[in-house]
């Protein structure tokens, strides 16, 4: 049970993480005209995503083999 708390409080540590990272990241690029801007936000989105999928298997199956083998490869 202490697992399944930790893996939570880590998920949604990382959920504000990517936030306010992302966020500013994309202020300051936009800010400062860094020229593969458009490159760089469908990477956040691609990760965004990823992460999403990740957390939605965790909520709806807990940990997992196979959720386990999928973070460890991404």
């Amino acid at each position: 049970i202490k697992g399944k708390y930790e893996i939570g409080s880590i998920i949604k540590f990382l959920e504000r993480y990517i936030s306010v990272h992302f966020g500013l990241e994309d202020k300051y690029m936009l800010k400062y005209n860094y020229p593969k801007y458009k490159n760089h936000v469908e990477k956040h989105k691609t990760f965004i995503a990823e992460f999403k999928q990740i957390k939605e298997e965790y909520q709806q199956f807990g940990i997992s083999d196979r959720l386990s083998v999928k973070i460890t490869k991404e």
